[in-house]
């Protein structure tokens, strides 16, 4: 099926970020789910497809020099014109929005072109193929370069937004990007446009709002010196002189409600983020909002002593390690969470230790509630985004057959007329047998956290606070699960020693010849 070569933001597909990149997949889930966000349409990543097939090169090192005497299509130029006339006149924002932005480890912010204060038809369509070869600049090849990225894999959209004229915009952070501390709301702000905040060049206000009660911890009026306004065509920077430069560009009441936004986006997220607003007329727009998936690394035993609890080697953590963050990146795409941007464990003096901000960020409850009529309002989003739960677990235990197969099929192999090469094969082998049936276990390990807190916050709605703990105790007692059965069992087989005096007598001698299984 072709795709499409121009979505609006109302479009179901326009959420699909193979489609839409990064930037234009989140604007489209924004406006949907009823956030401020101004109209746009996208200029699909199969419209680039088009495009790029037009210079006749699959060179990746003269694309870029190809493109650059390329026209657009003549089919998408009719259908952007269109669209434009449906949206009427005024000022644009034309955004690049790589299908690469969502990546782990990588941010390509900067990487690609932005312009500013677009407003004729024939502007735009320039814009739009300006964005798509931003894709080869030397830049953004160098970047990718550097990474790892197949080039060949490199696709580009293009958001086509109204712009707001903002008297303030600025950036928000719910959490602090530099310490993780999770209590506290960053903002940045500055008259005018928010370039002026996004590029740097210029001191901005900043302040930190405490989470809970979005009380202001700190405010840091800057002596701004610069001011980004649209002039006739493009923006410009102006200078700030007199009372605007000294006096802050936004109220409390204005701060709090860029922080009640950015906790708003986060909530239905299921994740921390990082967003660009703006002020125009009294009213807030959300402009872009992406995961804060960058925090700084914590390092405890918190979460890794139970699974590592001893030392280990540097091979044998060579070979859990692959395994482990294999599972992590699978089971978050599965999902729907950001990737993860660095190493969720670590061996530190050959103990494994965890990314504790990771962690903590990954495995906290995806939603806010505070009494039972808001978690029952929920419970329409926990079937969407759990669907798949009931049926993982389903699948895992019949992918045991043939994991039991393999390792029978190993165990069976005469080690001894091995080559030292076949050997180590065997090991590899083995190692990626076991990693592949491993892949679900992170989905399923955090899905199982975030559903006994969600029974716990239930059970705290309806119980008398002394009472919550051994309630909630009790209703997983009655869990049938694989560990349940082993402890169940273990049990049986105590109470059947503490009946027998003799096996109890040579049980505790050791006596007693154990099946080599168990030995």
């Amino acid at each position: 099926m072709k795709s499409p070569l121009v979505l609006t933001l109302q479009d179901p597909a326009a959420s699909d970020p193979e489609l839409s990149g990064g930037k234009g997949s989140r604007l489209a889930k924004l406006q949907r789910e009823g956030f401020p966000v101004p109209d746009a349409f996208i200029v699909s990543s199969g419209a680039y497809r088009e495009f790029a097939a037009l210079c006749g090169s699959s060179d990746l090192t003269s694309i870029g020099e190809s493109l650059a005497g390329t026209s657009l299509p003549e089919a998408l130029e009719s259908e952007i014109r269109s669209l434009l006339e449906r949206f009427g006149p005024g000022a644009y924002a034309v955004r690049s929005s790589s299908t690469m932005e969502d990546l782990a480890e990588s941010a390509f912010a900067g990487q690609h072109e932005t312009y500013l204060n677009v407003r004729s038809a024939d502007a735009i369509l320039q814009r739009v193929r300006d964005c798509f070869l931003s894709l080869w600049s030397e830049r953004a090849v160098a970047y990718r370069s550097q990474r790892g990225y197949d080039h060949a894999q490199a696709s580009m959209a293009v958001v086509v937004q109204r712009m707001i004229p903002c008297e303030a915009a600025g950036v928000a952070f719910s959490l602090d990007p530099v310490s993780g501390d999770a209590r506290r709301i960053l903002i940045d702000a500055n008259h005018g446009l928010g370039e002026s905040v996004v590029s740097g060049e210029s001191p901005v206000d900043h302040w930190v709002l405490d989470r809970e009660r979005l009380e202001i911890l700190e405010a840091k009026i800057a002596v701004k010196a610069l001011q980004t306004i649209a002039v006739a065509e493009g923006i410009r920077h102006i200078d700030l002189t007199g009372d605007a430069s000294t006096l802050p560009c936004l109220n409390d009441e204005q701060l709090r409600s860029v922080a009640r936004l950015v906790l708003d986006v986060e909530a239905k997220a299921a994740f921390p983020q990082d967003i660009e607003w703006g002020f125009a007329g009294g009213k807030l727009w959300l402009l872009q909002a992406r995961a804060i998936t960058t925090l700084p690394e914590r390092w405890t035993r918190d979460e890794s002593a139970e699974r590592f609890p001893g030392p280990i080697t540097p091979l044998t953590w060579e070979f859990v390690e692959a395994g482990f963050h294999d599972s992590l990146a699978w089971s978050l795409r599965l999902m729907g969470m950001p990737p993860c941007p660095g190493r969720w464990f670590a061996s530190f003096d050959h103990y494994i230790y965890g990314n504790q901000n990771l962690v903590e960020r990954y495995c906290r409850l995806p939603f806010e509630a505070n009494n039972l009529d808001q978690l029952e309002d929920l419970v329409p989003r926990f079937r969407d985004d759990f669907r798949w739960v009931q049926q993982l677990p389903v699948d895992w235990m019949r992918d045991l057959d043939g994991y039991l197969i393999g390792i029978g099929r190993a165990c069976a192999t005469d080690l001894a007329s091995l080559s030292d090469r076949e050997l180590w094969q065997q090991a590899k082998d083995l190692v990626q047998h076991g990693s592949d049936y491993f892949r679900p276990n992170i989905a399923i390990s955090i899905t199982h956290g975030l559903l006994c807190r969600l029974l716990h916050k239930l059970v705290s709605f309806v119980a008398p606070q002394e009472e919550v703990t051994s309630l909630f105790q009790s209703l997983l007692a009655w869990g049938n699960t694989k560990t349940s059965q082993i402890n169940r069992e273990l049990q049986e087989m105590a109470a059947m020693v503490r009946g027998d005096d003799a096996l109890r007598v040579e049980l505790a001698a050791g006596t007693i010849d154990l099946h080599p299984a168990f030995e």
